[in-house]
């Protein structure tokens, strides 16, 4: 059974051109029930255009600032090179959240199929 995912049009466009291979999420709710070889569907939330990717490594860290700082930042957001632009980024999605020590973060490595 797939699952769905909803990312922004910049994110599902360098998926979908193989640019953006990892995925990072709060580990909460979907994220929580993600596994090895699930098939994902990656919709625009803008277009509601999809396309199809298979998980191939899920890595847990206890925070967003351990998941930038163990991930190839290259390959989470392709146009950012710097961690803090990086981190400014999930700041500005997700807010005080990313303070609350009980959630964890993944890192969804991504292949398109």
């Amino acid at each position: 059974m797939s699952k769905n995912i909803y990312v922004n049009a910049l994110a599902f466009n360098n998926i979908k051109n193989k640019k953006k291979t990892i995925e990072g999420r709060i580990k909460r709710g979907l994220f929580n029930n993600l596994f090895v070889d699930d098939i994902v569907i990656f919709i625009c939330n803008k277009t509601n255009i999809k396309c199809i990717a298979k998980i191939t490594k899920i890595n847990t860290y206890n925070s967003v600032y351990e998941f930038l700082t163990n991930e190839n930042i290259h390959n989470i957001i392709p146009y950012i090179n710097e961690y803090n632009d990086a981190l400014n980024i999930y700041k500005k999605h997700y807010g005080q959240k990313l303070e609350n020590k009980s959630f964890k973060f993944v890192a969804i490595h991504l292949v398109l199929i």
